[in-house]
């Protein structure tokens, strides 16, 4: 079970989360298990909101392998560059360097 409390604007909301398992294991290592998978689950996320992920899948399937390899190469990229302007979302940066690729260069 874990415990989510998420204060947003003022209001306070708490998740709780139940996990059925077929194994038992120590509680920092089931701790680190759930970690590691809402890390996955948030970077999918991030790929759904910059690339509209779940609305852009192409019909082959070497393609969307390839389209998918691209588009984290462009996220890990995104994260990695500097840009003038700090705090920029990720779909901010992406405007950026298409309107001036020279960034990328620096």
């Amino acid at each position: 079970m874990t415990r989510n409390r998420i204060d947003q604007d003022g209001e306070v909301s708490e998740e709780v989360r139940y996990f059925i398992v077929n194994f038992k294991a120590a509680v920092e290592l089931f701790a680190c298990c759930v970690r590691r998978h809402w890390a996955i689950e948030s970077y999918h996320w991030l790929l759904d909101i910059v690339y509209r992920e779940d609305h852009n899948q192409p019909l082959n399937k070497t393609a969307a392998t390839n389209l998918n390899a691209l588009r984290k190469i462009c996220l890990h990229l995104l994260r990695t560059l500097s840009f003038p302007k700090k705090n920029l979302s990720y779909k901010r940066k992406t405007k950026s360097i298409a309107s001036h690729p020279e960034v990328c260069l620096k």
